[in-house]
């Protein structure tokens, strides 16, 4: 439990800082103009938070040993990618209005930078275990 609490919240904090760039970056490119209407910075930030409960609580399958490595990633990538596609519907990353080709194409791009993070994760761990089993090695006599 503690795993998924753990999971959960991380999975939210980095949710929102990369929500919270994104903006940033909207907001510079369109030179202070970026504007939202209607409660969409409301929608978005609970989209965030969805996103990082949707990707961060599965994410405690990784300390499950008896799960094979595939099946861990399916599953957490599985749901995270699930949540993140239904939050872009409700938050209006994904606009419907512009035609069911383009809404293939964002998320195709949506998913492309969810796996981009899921491997930069999937590299900083890598590197740590090699890290710390190097360490052992040279503890050994």
């Amino acid at each position: 439990m503690k795993d998924i609490v753990w999971s959960t919240l991380m999975g939210v904090l980095i949710a929102l800082v990369i929500f919270c760039a994104i903006g940033v970056g909207f907001d510079l490119y369109q030179g202070g103009r970026f504007q939202l209407a209607g409660y969409g910075f409301t929608k978005m930030v609970l989209a965030s938070v969805a996103v990082g409960i949707g990707f961060g609580a599965p994410a405690a399958i990784y300390r499950r040993e008896s799960v094979p490595g595939p099946m861990r990633v399916v599953f957490h990538m599985g749901i995270g990618c699930a949540v993140y596609i239904a939050a872009g519907f409700f938050a209006g990353w994904i606009p419907t209005s512009l035609g069911p080709l383009k809404c293939a194409l964002i998320i195709c791009g949506q998913l492309g930078f969810s796996f981009l993070i899921w491997l930069g994760f999937l590299l900083y761990f890598r590197g740590e275990a090699r890290r710390l089993n190097e360490r052992l090695r040279r503890r050994e006599p």
